[in-house]
């Protein structure tokens, strides 16, 4: 005859089922762990990312977005020299653009590559610059 399974428990020593109880309970919280962030700089833009869509009207290739210094953008890109002085979220879209087509335009009147400028505390969109290259590196895409 097979004792039921309560009793087995009670035959145990305590100490033994709490360190079985802790193993259990420790090992499958690892696993369910949230990962609220791509564990990059860049993370908290990807929830303006809307708002970017939005501004080339849903056209063009996402190829990468970058969180950036705006003087930093700047730099690489004069015709953002405008830009206050903050970060900003740079989503980079490739197509082919006119100024007419895209929200905010700013820059050049043609370009293979819309930069649509996102503030990154307010998440409006500051600018949308066009440009034929990119004026940095765009990852985690």
């Amino acid at each position: 005859m097979t004792l039921p399974v309560s009793s087995r428990w009670r035959r145990l020593p305590r100490s033994l089922v709490v360190a079985m109880t802790v193993l259990v309970a420790g090992s499958t919280g690892a696993c369910t762990t949230a990962r609220n962030s791509l564990g990059t700089a860049a993370g908290p833009c990807f929830r303006d990312g809307a708002t970017a869509a939005l501004a080339v009207h849903n056209r063009g290739r996402l190829v990468g977005v970058r969180r950036i210094r705006a003087p930093r953008l700047a730099r690489r890109l004069p015709t953002a020299s405008s830009l206050p002085a903050r970060e900003v979220c740079v989503f980079a879209f490739k197509g082919t653009w006119q100024a007419s087509e895209v929200e905010r335009p700013r820059g050049q009147p043609t370009g293979r590559y819309a930069l649509v400028v996102v503030g990154a505390r307010h998440g409006q969109v500051v600018g949308t610059f066009l440009d034929d290259r990119l004026p940095t590196r765009f990852r985690h895409l």
